[in-house]
């Protein structure tokens, strides 16, 4: 267990890596266009040894599938629920 202050465990670079936003991620990352829903993925998924966090989540294919998927499916729901109300 830690002994610091407070203070000191706001400073870790671990801490301040997950507060900086955009910047954190990779450049993969930021180009993506699902990363708004996602935000990078999980911040533990996106290590690579020698490389750090700055690398898209493990489980990226998978996450934006499903992210495009529910997408999909709520905005078909709305179209149908729009058409069902304006008959």
């Amino acid at each position: 267990m830690s002994r610091d202050e407070f203070d000191a465990a706001l400073a870790h670079p671990g801490v301040l890596a997950r507060q900086i936003g955009l910047a954190a991620l990779g450049e993969r990352c930021a180009a993506c266009p699902v990363r708004r829903v996602c935000g990078g993925g999980h911040y533990a998924h996106r290590y690579r040894p020698g490389a750090g966090f700055r690398n898209p989540s493990v489980y990226c294919s998978d996450l934006q599938l499903f992210i495009e998927h529910v997408r999909d499916r709520v905005v078909a729901d709305s179209r149908d629920l729009a058409l069902a109300v304006t008959r």
